[in-house]
């Protein structure tokens, strides 16, 4: 259940002062929840205000109506912030003499409130047109997960269903949550901001789920055996899973995985272009960053290969995050992440999302319909999630919304304590692996490709302690400052894991950490590492 800490004000004002002072108050503070008399809501975008509801007070008559009365009680609530208060209190909130009230004029209160409380405002009503949702504040959006139909569209039911069926979203309407929501849809929308100025987004269920979504499309009956479904050797471990055992065990492609190197080096790229023209394959999938070992390709020149023998390509941009690059820049047909990482950075939600470029359809899988207006990448997307049942839920999009807003300010603080810490331990240790400092083999190739955001090159260092250092000791200094051993990555707080030990092909770096730096001020980043220097130096 979702809570939030605020401040809860109640004064008392003017009848006809009211609803001037509300309104005043929404220009300076973005209002949660409020309420006059105890029986009237208003939301954050100034929609359905005063609106009393009858029987609840004597001081109200009919629906609508509102006698005049020495003074009108009025609640409101607000994000616990003392600046955003102060703000508030200068608008004219002020004790008053006269009330019918024996309470103190104005009354704050620290409290913790639920969304899903029967006595909070009324639900966003959901309008089920598809231009509707996209100017609603996703502060106000409702996390169930129903849908209903418009009133005026009821007499046609049947066939919107029938057309919702066939595409989520063909309607212009919201029928069913596994179709497609409109919290879901408001979303969708943040994220593909973020990603590229001219992009869609469909949100799934996990990041694996966007995966599937992504390469479930291009495949059809008789295409297994006619081509290569090309990967790299270094990819997240449920990646590499899924088309070990579902791509090439259960469905029968001809997926090859293109080796790449343990550690970085400087021909990198050029070794994956020279697989990709030799092989020419059908699909080729990548991360422009490797994990655990940070190599970094250049993807100007893969999909540049990749398109030239006619291949889709499809980039995991999980490590990256929009804030270093937007693969569909380069050209990419198909942009997966894993959300439940720095997207959301939370966590505590587990999601996933496929991007794609508006006027990205060429080569795009038709639908079996055969209608050329749904011949597109996002089309097959959401017809497959639909289908599959792999959407996100209402509930978690309500909540990445709320985290959406912050990422550039919390990815661009993580990725300048990365690069500091970086620069820290280097000459410390055996070895470290970051892809902003110069010594990297890659550096040229990261300068040139995540020019998004000056000296940003990820949140994420490996780094291999020297023989002298003892790596157990190391991490419970780690741990005794706060860190935690969590194998994720992008939160807030820094978290590391011992890479030999959670990857098996790194098993002969036995003495390798991955961090995930999170956007602790610098300064402790520094005091708990030194210290961890310090307490593994063997004796």
């Amino acid at each position: 259940m979702h809570y939030e800490d605020v401040y809860h004000v109640t004064t008392f004002v003017p009848p006809d002062a009211l609803k001037g002072l509300v309104e005043a108050i929404a220009r300076t503070v973005p209002l949660r929840y409020g309420r006059y008399e105890q029986v009237a809501w208003w939301s954050a975008t100034g929609t359905e205000q005063f609106k009393p509801l009858p029987g609840s007070n004597p001081s109200l008559g009919a629906a609508g109506e509102v006698k005049q009365a020495p003074s009108v009680r009025l609640e409101f609530v607000i994000p616990r912030d003392v600046a955003i208060l102060d703000r508030v209190m200068t608008l004219g909130i002020s004790p008053r003499a006269n009330h019918p009230w024996e309470e103190p004029a104005v009354l704050v209160e620290e409290s913790r409130i639920v969304v899903r409380n029967p006595a909070s405002p009324p639900r966003y009503k959901v309008r089920n047109r598809m231009t509707s949702h996209q100017a609603q504040n996703s502060r106000t959006l409702d996390p169930s997960t129903t849908g209903a139909l418009d009133h005026d569209q009821r007499a046609g039911v049947a066939s919107i269903f029938a057309a919702e069926q066939r595409l989520a979203g063909s309607s212009g309407c919201f029928v069913y949550s596994r179709y497609w929501h409109p919290t879901v849809a408001v979303t969708e929308e943040l994220l593909a901001g973020l990603e590229y100025e001219n992009a869609w987004a469909a949100l799934t269920s996990s990041g694996m789920a966007a995966i599937d979504c992504a390469l479930s499309i291009l495949q059809k009956s008789g295409s297994p055996t006619n081509g290569v479904w090309m990967y790299t050797s270094e990819l997240y471990g449920g990646t590499l899973k899924y088309f070990d055992e579902v791509l090439k065990y259960r469905r029968g492609l001809n997926v090859y995985p293109s080796p790449l190197p343990l550690l970085p080096y400087e021909g990198v790229t050029d070794d994956f272009v020279k697989d990709i023209k030799s092989k020419r394959p059908e699909v080729v999938f990548f991360e422009p960053i490797t994990n655990p070992s940070l190599c970094v390709l250049d993807m100007d020149e893969v999909i540049s290969a990749a398109h030239g023998v006619g291949a889709k390509v499809i980039v995991d941009n999980t490590f990256a995050t929009p804030l270093l690059c937007s693969p569909l820049e380069y050209g990419a047909d198909l942009v997966v992440h894993s959300v439940t990482k720095s997207l959301s950075g939370h966590g505590n939600i587990t999601a996933g999302i496929v991007c794609g470029r508006n006027d990205g359809g060429e080569g795009a899988p038709r639908m079996r319909d055969g209608g050329t207006e749904q011949s597109t990448y996002r089309a097959a997307v959401l017809d497959h999630r639909k289908t599959i049942g792999n959407v996100l839920s209402p509930r978690d999009a309500f909540e990445l919304a709320q985290q959406a807003d912050t990422f550039l300010v919390r990815a661009s603080a993580a990725n300048a304590n990365a690069l500091r810490l970086a620069e820290f331990l280097h000459g410390k240790m055996n070895r470290v692996i970051y892809p902003g400092l110069v010594c990297h083999a890659n550096h040229k190739t990261a300068l040139k490709q995540f020019k998004r955001n000056e000296r940003c090159f990820g949140s994420m260092i490996a780094i291999e302690l020297a023989e002298s250092q003892d790596l157990d000791r190391f991490m419970d200094a780690l741990a005794e400052g706060g860190f935690e051993c969590r194998i994720t990555l992008g939160d807030l707080s820094t978290t590391f894991i011992p890479a030999g030990r959670v990857f098996d092909r790194f098993a002969q770096y036995d003495r390798m950490l991955r961090i995930s730096v999170g956007i602790e001020p610098f300064g402790e980043l520094q005091d708990v590492f030194e210290h961890a220097l310090t307490e593994s130096a063997r004796r």
